[in-house]
């Protein structure tokens, strides 16, 4: 993990992250695009190829050192899984349908059982970081990909978004990841990042 730099802040809001790669990232949103059509520009805050990801643990603001900490501790709990082959699929939205205010994608396993070995890793993750005294969000983990946000204030489209985007993909390196704000939006920077065994 890098250096603390003075001029960064001492919290860092952080995740734990399978991230997609600016490659598949570009190639899963063009069918979002086409199925969202005007509302991606006007109702909708798309995310960047490079920051498509699975949060697999959040964490939100944490210390920089304690960051560095949990880095140094990461590699070794992670569960030795066969390849996790995932696909990418049909669209969602939360809270629901009717009122989205999230759009995501599913994801859904291409090898028996693949979604049972991502559930290991994750509750691996989530382990570790409740040993650290790290909060970790209480709620059941949904493995999915947040693609869009409805914008402040704006009203969802009339209609709902959908699409398969029948994209494969096989998650290879866990990521440690820090929310950064600027010219209105957020977007993540990977601090450190490690292969699964």
């Amino acid at each position: 993990m890098r250096p603390h730099d003075d001029a960064e802040p001492p919290l860092a809001r952080a995740f734990l992250a399978f991230m997609l790669g600016r490659e598949l990232g570009a190639r899963l949103l063009h069918p979002v695009r086409e199925a969202l059509g005007a509302a991606a520009g006007h109702h909708l805050r798309l995310y960047r190829p490079e920051d498509l990801h699975l949060t697999l643990v959040f964490l939100g603001p944490v210390r920089r050192e304690r960051l560095a900490e949990l880095a140094r501790a990461l590699p070794a709990c992670l569960p030795q899984v066969p390849p996790l082959e995932l696909g990418l699929g049909p669209s969602g939205a939360f809270p629901n349908q009717r009122e989205p205010r999230v759009l995501w994608l599913a994801l859904e396993e291409r090898r028996p059982g693949a979604l049972a070995d991502l559930a290991r890793v994750r509750e691996a993750l989530a382990e570790l970081c409740r040993g650290q005294r790290l909060a970790v969000d209480p709620r059941p983990f949904v493995p999915h990909l947040t693609v869009a946000r409805l914008r402040g204030g704006a009203r969802p489209p009339a209609e709902f978004f959908e699409v398969d985007a029948n994209q494969a993909w096989r998650p290879e390196r866990v990521a440690l990841v820090e929310t950064v704000s600027g010219a209105g939006q957020s977007a993540f920077r990977v601090l450190e990042d490690w292969p699964l065994p």
